[in-house]
This record gives C-alpha cells, structure tokens and sequence, in this order.
C-alpha cells in the first residue's frame, strides 16, 4: 500500500481491530518466525478477506509477505493478489526491529 510506505505502522488494525503489526512484531521477536491470519482488503476482489501473513527476523530487521486465503478452493486469486495493477511483484516489507 503506497500511502503508507515511509510510515508507523505498529498501530495499524485489520478490520476485525486487531493490532497485526504488533503480533508480526511478537512472533518475530519471541519465535523468530511464524504465521499470523487476519482479515484485510483484498486488491483483486476489494473485499474484506482472510489474509495469512509471514513473519522473519533477520538480524535487527524483521522481514514480512503474505497470501490471501482462497474461499473457491483455487489459488489464481491468491497469485493475483501478490501484484500490483501494472503485475508487477510485491516484496516482502523489511522493518527494523531496534
């Protein structure tokens, strides 16, 4: 989401309110990685849907991606969700953890 590189994201909520970005930073910091589900936007369909996120640490930096949860049983939406309106990849996020 462009408009919030550059930004804070620690107090972000999904739409369920729960603070994602702080779990990412617990598992990152007491697992060193795991998964975390929460609900989110998707870009493809723009409805609030299940989304699986990924979380590393790496060093003093936590890198983080996620996946849409398909509802159909396929994974072409969960593909197309990984890209941006030009098809272009998205990377992970990398956030300094100090």
């Amino acid at each position: 989401m462009p408009h919030l590189v550059g930004s804070s994201t620690l107090d972000l909520k999904d739409a369920d309110g729960k603070y994602f970005v702080r779990e990412y930073l617990r598992i990152a910091t007491t697992r060193g990685s795991g998964w975390h589900d929460f609900l989110w936007l998707n870009p493809v369909t723009q409805q609030i849907a299940e989304k699986s996120g990924y979380v590393e640490r790496v060093g003093d930096f936590m890198a983080d991606c996620g996946i849409y949860k398909s509802t159909d049983g396929s994974n072409s939406s969960m593909t197309r969700s990984l890209r941006n309106e030009n098809n272009e990849s998205r990377f992970p996020a990398l956030t300094r953890l100090h």
